[in-house]
């Protein structure tokens, strides 16, 4: 009895290894039929040659200054023509409801275009609504995230309504409140 078990544990560790053998080759015929067949059905087909490969019909690009396939164009010289990012003077003021709170906004308004007016000009206004409307706000308004970007984007509309369209946003660099 010890040997009819001893047999079979041999045959079925030799049996693993044939099943395993089969099964990986298998799976290597199905891989290579699969890449020949429906991946690069050109070299099922045996057609092809240097002549009809994809990159003898196309002609050779230049290679592009920048990597990525773009014009070569200095980044810093198209944004500098496009905006201009004009800083605000500190806007001190207290908050409605509350007359010892005291908030400090440092700002920059970004254009986008032209204006008829001097944008220092501009700049200097559209500081005067917001200190209009910082004054009008409570703490409640702008203690957390969403009050923040709430008071960014009304200050970028009021800054677009003051240039008819030539600001483009207002970017907060700090708010204080004491």
């Amino acid at each position: 009895m010890g040997g009819a078990t001893e047999g079979a544990k041999s045959g079925g560790a030799l049996g693993l290894i044939v099943a395993t053998v089969v099964l990986c080759g298998i799976g290597a015929g199905s891989g290579a039929a699969l890449t020949m067949f429906v991946l690069k059905p050109e070299l099922a087909a045996g057609t092809l040659s240097s002549e009809t490969s994809p990159a003898a019909t196309k002609p050779a690009a230049a290679p592009k200054a920048n990597g990525y396939g773009g014009p070569a164009v200095k980044p810093e010289a198209s944004v500098a023509k496009a905006r201009k990012i004009v800083e605000m003077e500190p806007i001190h003021t207290s908050l409605a409801g509350a007359s010892k709170t005291w908030v400090r906004l440092e700002a920059a308004i970004v254009y986008s275009g032209e204006t008829k007016e001097d944008r220092a000009v501009l700049t200097r206004q559209i500081a005067q609504d917001a200190l209009v409307y910082l004054r009008s706000l409570t703490l409640e308004q702008i203690d957390s995230a969403s009050g923040l970007e709430f008071l960014r984007e009304d200050l970028s509309e009021i800054a677009a309504l003051r240039t008819k369209g030539a600001a483009r946003e207002v970017l907060l660099k700090t708010l204080m409140v004491e």
